[in-house]
């Protein structure tokens, strides 16, 4: 090797400096191919001349480059994920399954019990981790309207290339913590909080959560000892929610139970009642069995042990 060329810096070196240069911790097996079709396509980094390559990167190359950062410690598989491999860059430490989750999924975002211990409104530990995620269909749209975005006019290029596509990784146990993932035909409501490297369902999604599936919120008495200790402090984020994406059943439940447990009345709660079916047997808790104790204003069975046993 010449003198010239030992002044140049590696591909795989040049990577490392690129990937560190993102501010993340972790790098997607489909993220590092994007990388690397970029870098191949430079002649230099920040000035320093990079080593011969190929301009137009193919999957020989791409898998060549990427043993040489797994041999040489500079990607770090994470444990626990099925699917497409993800990596810690070399110098990262995460100890947060939060970070790890979103990493592996890049439409998933916390949520349920995990996302109420994120917004405070538990003191629960949750068990395992619950992450929200879109259903394989939409799952893919999002993830071939991303590849588009990511590469632009190259994408035909890149997919002829044969490199790694975006596809699905599955987290299912991070840092010895299972993850419960729900799916979803919708991408979901969530902040995007870039300096923690997460995405967490938003306050007032998250009470929505907890009418649509309460088990997953720590129980029904739970959820609704939460309303009653925090539903007046985010009252404006739970209308909004339930205005603009809660079914029927969950207007009729949140009507209920913002004005008779945490004695909150609103006109918004009021406009709920037209959702009230007459004559059904819808109950507070779908997953339990129907009780006559009964609300005549919203039409729903009180059908909750606890509320039960307040009332007589």
């Amino acid at each position: 090797m010449s003198t010239e060329e030992h002044k140049r810096i590696t591909i795989p070196a040049a990577l490392a400096q690129v990937l560190g240069e993102r501010g993340l911790p972790t790098v997607s097996y489909y993220e590092l191919a994007v990388a690397t079709w970029r870098l191949c396509k430079r002649t230099e980094l920040n000035g320093v001349p990079l080593r011969a390559h190929k301009a137009h990167l193919d999957w020989a190359a791409f898998n060549r480059y990427h043993q040489l950062m797994l041999r040489n410690g500079i990607l770090r598989p994470i444990s626990g994920i099925t699917g497409p491999p993800v990596y810690l860059l070399i110098g990262a430490a995460v100890t947060d399954a939060k970070v790890l989750a979103c990493a592996a999924d890049p439409f998933c975002y916390i949520s349920h019990l995990s996302a109420m211990e994120f917004h405070g409104l538990t003191d629960r530990m949750p068990e395992q981790l619950y992450i929200s995620s879109p259903a394989h269909g939409p799952w893919k749209g999002f993830a071939d309207e991303q590849m588009q975005k990511d590469l632009g006019a190259e994408f035909d290029d890149y997919i002829n290339a044969r490199l790694p596509q975006l596809q699905r990784s599955r987290p299912e146990k991070l840092l010895g913590k299972p993850v419960h993932q729900v799916t979803s035909i919708h991408l979901g409501a969530f902040r995007h909080l870039k300096d923690q490297h997460i995405r967490v369902a938003t306050r007032g999604r998250t009470f929505l959560d907890m009418l649509r599936e309460p088990q997953l919120c720590g129980g029904i008495n739970h959820v609704l000892d939460v309303f009653r200790e925090h539903a007046q402090s985010s009252l404006r984020l739970i209308l909004d929610e339930l205005d603009q994406h809660g079914k029927p059943i969950e207007k009729v439940r949140a009507g209920w139970i913002l004005e008779a447990l945490c004695h909150i009345r609103d006109v918004r709660i009021d406009a709920w009642t037209a959702f009230a079916q007459r004559g059904g047997s819808r109950k507070l808790d779908a997953s339990a069995d129907y009780s006559a104790d009964f609300s005549e204003r919203w039409a729903l069975s009180l059908n909750v042990p606890i509320l039960i046993n307040e009332r007589t």
